[in-house]
């Protein structure tokens, strides 16, 4: 699930990055921008389901 929200960012992130339209980037940066929100949502209901994969990430970010 983590995976899939990672890549509805780069989906909505890509043309975002690539358009001259004001109106098409605020719109796309703000939909990656809830993706965002899902897979954080996502890591915070995998801690609580098994703690020990937040030592796993936490052993990553070092």
């Amino acid at each position: 699930m983590i995976s899939t929200e990672c890549e509805a960012i780069r989906f909505y992130m890509q043309p975002a990055e690539s358009t001259d339209s004001k109106l098409a980037k605020e719109v796309l940066v703000d939909i990656a921008d809830k993706e965002r929100v899902h897979a954080g949502e996502f890591l915070k209901l995998l801690y609580h389901l098994d703690p020990e994969e937040e030592n796993f990430y936490k052993e990553w970010k070092k």
